[in-house]
């Protein structure tokens, strides 16, 4: 259809010509997309089957209960955190091991939180300094060991005797995760996990640990062999430590039985070992996936292929709790995210589920699905954002939050046209509006485009001189070079075209 097509040729062109553009139908690529609504995260308290569920709130109900299982230690207590801040938990070891029940700690140095880490959140490292005070405190009143593997997260209380206690934990034993910050799970313990848990924590304090705390700021290397003799039990828990992996065997046999569904949470995931190809299989099978997790370039990369098959993948900037759930039957808590050094190389600890257990856990995580505010998404429309999104960012390890700015104003350069006949229908073309939208706002996500350009046509040449034309009934001009025929409506064009075309003239604009 033409650009004009009746009224004043002067009087149309005399203001830009206005076009709008809606890009809802524009791509964005791979991207988190933000959903409305989302909820907070909740507290959560919930008996199970002989234990009790946590998902730790402001109220400090999973401090209290450390708290509560340390308290009346008599023979021991075992505790493994990666980081680990003065609470009120570390009081509370510190007054049992002044009492005289010894006290141990795997946990991070200095020295190891100064490389990646799988486990590390982005504002945690800020919590390193609480975590090396902490540890000058504890000096020469509990024992701790160190590796850079320790990941686990878990406290122990007299695992030896007739009434073991414990609490196995997706958060550090840090104050913010463990009082609502971050999306974790903490779940109390029976007696034969108790006893694996401890066995586990045997091999890494006498097979893995590297360093021993003799005084503040004074670190012993230890080493790790030569102690054969000392029994360590059986590790009858999914774990990994530094001559298994029996954790991500179990994941496996969950995964590979799969018949209807498949619910996945971590904080971080990583296409690597044999978790992906088993979900992959899984997914072939009609299998369902979903997925909760953090939003990270790492992540995103590991799960789009994923998405691409029809897994459901959503997140929250703190979701760090780590569950696999299978046909909502049987289900692992664990401490390990599903990446190569947490399920193949490292230190972390797993319990697996019975119905009973598996049915509360499966109430929890339908809370927890409503929190996460982000939905990865593997070909996103504009018309599928409402507010913002996450997506990867050039030259950067960090996903980059872009806004989705509903309408903005661009002007093209001016069209310059020697004949009116020569305007495109499309002189203002979208290709051109997206080079434009490119240039001026990269980065940038826009719903309606506003789009300005001034057209500027030829008049009759001061030299030009006319031309008497019976057959035309307009006026023609002529110079050396040209003929030019004159007309001051649209509604003339098309005839002045024609008749321009067999005298090879130019049609120009007249007053």
């Amino acid at each position: 259809m033409p650009l004009f097509t009746h009224g004043n040729i002067l009087e149309t062109i005399s203001q830009p010509v206005v076009q709008t553009f809606n890009m809802d139908d524009a791509a964005i690529g791979p991207c988190w997309v933000e959903l409305p609504d989302a909820k907070p995260i909740p507290e959560i308290e919930r008996e199970g089957d002989s234990r009790l569920f946590y998902v730790p709130g402001r109220n400090g109900a999973l401090i209290d209960a450390l708290c509560r299982t340390v308290r009346d230690a008599k023979q021991m207590v075992c505790v493994s955190s990666f980081l680990i801040q003065e609470t009120e938990f570390t009081n509370t070891l510190i007054e049992t091991a002044n009492r005289g029940v010894p006290v141990f700690i795997l946990t991070a140095r200095e020295e190891d939180l100064k490389k990646p880490a799988d486990e590390m959140l982005e504002d945690e490292r800020s919590k390193i300094d609480d975590h090396i005070k902490l540890l000058k405190k504890f000096a020469g009143v509990v024992l701790v060991r160190t590796c850079d593997n320790f990941h686990a997260k878990y406290c122990v209380v007299d695992p030896l005797s007739q009434t073991p206690r414990g609490i196995l934990m997706t958060c550090n034993a840090n104050l913010d995760p463990m009082t609502g910050t971050n999306i974790e799970i903490a779940v109390s313990l029976k007696e034969q996990e108790i006893k694996g848990l401890f066995s586990h924590f045997l091999h890494g304090f006498w097979d893995m640990a590297n360093h021993e705390l003799l005084g503040p700021n004074n670190f012993r290397g230890v080493r790790t062999e030569g102690f054969e003799e000392i029994n360590r039990g059986s590790i009858t828990i999914p774990a990994t430590w530094k001559d298994g992996n029996t954790l991500q065997d179990a994941i496996l046999g969950l995964i590979e039985k799969a018949k209807k569904s498949i619910f996945l949470t971590a904080w971080a995931f990583e296409e690597d070992g044999r978790i992906f190809p088993a979900l992959r299989d899984a997914m072939n099978r009609g299998v369902s996936v979903t997925i909760l997790t953090k939003p990270t370039e790492r992540t995103t990369s590991a799960l789009l292929p994923l998405v691409e098959k029809g897994a459901t993948v959503l997140g929250h900037d703190r979701f760090h709790a780590k569950i696999a759930i299978v046909d909502n039957q049987k289900a692992i808590l664990m401490t390990a995210n599903y990446t190569k050094k947490g399920l193949e190389e490292g230190f972390e600890a797993g319990i697996l589920l019975d119905r009973k257990d598996t049915k509360v856990l499966n109430e929890i995580t339908s809370l927890l699905e409503p929190v996460c505010s982000w939905k990865l998404s593997g070909h996103a429309l504009i018309r599928d954002v409402g507010g913002k999104i996450k997506k990867a960012s050039k030259g950067s390890r960090e996903l980059e939050v872009v806004m989705i700015q509903p309408d903005v104003s661009i002007e093209l350069p001016t069209y310059t046209v020697d004949s009116l006949d020569r305007i495109p229908d499309d002189f203002i073309n979208r290709e051109q509006v997206e080079k434009v939208m490119r240039e001026k706002y990269p980065g940038k996500i826009i719903r309606n485009v506003s789009v300005k350009r001034t057209i500027v046509v030829l008049k009759v040449p001061g030299e030009a001189k006319p031309v008497d034309y019976k057959e035309i009934p307009f006026k023609v001009y002529r110079t050396k070079k040209n003929l030019y025929i004159e007309i001051s409506k649209w509604e003339d064009l098309d005839r002045a075209t024609e008749m321009a075309s067999k005298i090879k003239a130019k049609v120009i604009v007249g007053s």
